[in-house]
């Protein structure tokens, strides 16, 4: 897939990473009767995201293309329950993940993807997941 790069959002991406969380509200609030459609927010979806990712040593990464975001994921360290042998408890944890409606079918999604699982590695982790809604069948066979 020539073109699409990945990296770490900056600041100066806020309006594109909120216009992405936006999709993804309206793509979900399709599927589920819980999610607002403000753009709104999506803005407050932002700033909880940048406290999570500051506090639990994660990363918000953009899809682009000729310098236009075309998707997002969002990747944090989690803790797992006292229960889960030591080795396991810290894992990562794709908390967001979405391609704008006009780029999908192109393959960004895996690659998103897979630069979860990059990030793992680098830190260590040995298990990875990630939370789909249910009514999102699509994402669950994928």
């Amino acid at each position: 897939m020539t073109g699409i790069t990945l990296r770490t959002a900056r600041p100066t991406d806020r309006e594109s990473v909120v216009d992405l969380i936006h999709a993804l509200n309206l793509f979900e609030a399709d599927l589920v009767a819980d999610r607002l459609r403000d753009r709104g927010a999506a803005g407050e979806c932002y700033r909880r995201i940048q406290e999570r990712v500051s506090a639990q040593d994660g990363r918000v990464v953009l899809a682009e293309e000729e310098g236009r975001p075309l998707g997002l994921m969002v990747f944090v360290t989690a803790l797992d329950e006292p229960f889960v042998a030591q080795p396991f408890r810290r894992y990562g944890l794709v908390t967001d993940l979405v391609v704008a409606p006009e780029a999908r079918r192109r393959g960004i999604g895996r690659m998103l993807l897979d630069e979860a699982e990059k990030i793992a590695r680098e830190k260590r982790l040995r298990r990875l997941c990630i939370g789909v809604l249910d009514a999102n069948d699509e994402a669950r066979q994928a």
